[in-house]
């Protein structure tokens, strides 16, 4: 398996990956690299970015397309799926000033979601071969 994302927990213990299987890991950094303490497999693609809103819930991009809700008190089965446009997603990222804004970019372009309602905007479409691998918000 290759690493195909990495993101920091926010309280700094634990690290989360990617795969290009599609498989999310949590890992414990108190203790020795062994195995993970929590193991998401849902995605049918490489895993391209994850994003954590608090402690309790991740949104997960694919390549497949998907942009999954994650509550972390049961892992089982994602919370939600989203597609955002059928398209690959490349990048996801909330808004430091707004955490209930999730943006989103993904081959076909540049969308944003609102995390309470779970409504998507499209921000621009891409006509041309211009893609957004990655996402800052303006703060």
């Amino acid at each position: 398996k290759f690493l195909t994302c990495l993101r920091a927990a926010t309280d700094q213990v634990q690290l989360l990956s990617g795969s290009q299987t599609g498989e999310i890991c949590f890992w414990d950094m108190r203790t020795p690299p062994s195995n993970a303490t929590i193991e998401l497999l849902y995605h049918t693609r490489l895993v391209t970015d994850l994003q954590l809103q608090n402690s309790h819930t991740l949104y997960s991009s694919s390549a497949d397309g998907s942009v999954l809700h994650w509550d972390l008190r049961s892992t089982k089965a994602p919370a939600a799926m989203f597609i955002p446009d059928m398209k690959s997603v490349l990048a996801l990222k909330i808004s430091p000033l707004r955490p209930h804004h999730l943006a989103i970019s993904t081959l076909r372009g540049l969308h944003c979601m609102d995390l309470n309602d779970h409504s998507i905007m499209t921000v621009s479409a891409v006509e041309q071969k211009i893609t957004y691998p990655a996402i800052e918000w303006n703060t």
